[in-house]
């Protein structure tokens, strides 16, 4: 799951469940094993918050009046 780079190293040593993206940026990516020591409400909120990093940005029109 994608993280801030700070909270990615905070959660790497609140929970042994947690480490380095294996497969992207170590710095921002976390891997997660399920079924570990990490409670599942804080596994809804990197998630969420993972989604919130990565989902496509709304566009602004320049220009309402062109349409």
């Amino acid at each position: 799951m994608k993280c801030d780079p700070f909270e990615a190293d905070f959660l790497r040593q609140a929970f042994e469940d947690i480490t380095p993206g294996w497969h992207m940026n170590k710095v921002h990516w976390n891997t997660v094993t399920l079924g570990g020591d990490v409670p599942i409400d804080e596994l809804e909120r990197m998630i969420e918050r993972s989604y919130d990093l990565i989902k496509p940005k709304v566009r602004r029109i320049k220009n309402a009046d062109v349409l």
